[in-house]
């Protein structure tokens, strides 16, 4: 993602939001918000949870390629793919759902 003259990321073919948005979000550009990324989930029984170890391998119920739900202060946000950036992980955002928020 790149950033434009304030750091401030920019999607990839210039996408922001448009001048008549602005306004509404003039008072919030200065609030913090959580972003999670859940990746997968697994249900197991308490014997199962109680046997966890160091080096444990919990399964989930994503495969290698599905998408990632990204979540703004716990509310559906977007999906996107896990990649690697340098040694740590990003997401890349494929799908933003504007109507979620």
């Amino acid at each position: 993602m790149n950033k434009d003259d304030n750091n401030t990321p920019v999607a990839k073919g210039n996408h922001q939001p448009g001048k008549s948005t602005m306004p509404v979000l003039q008072g919030l550009q200065d609030v913090d918000v959580k972003i999670s990324v859940e990746w997968g989930r697994s249900e197991i029984t308490v014997a199962e949870a109680v046997a966890l170890g160091e080096k444990s391998l919990l399964r989930t119920d994503k495969r290698v390629k599905d998408p990632v739900d990204i979540l703004v202060n716990g509310k559906l946000f977007g999906r996107g793919r896990l990649v690697l950036v340098g040694d740590t992980y990003g997401v890349q955002v494929e799908e933003i759902f504007s109507d979620e928020i």
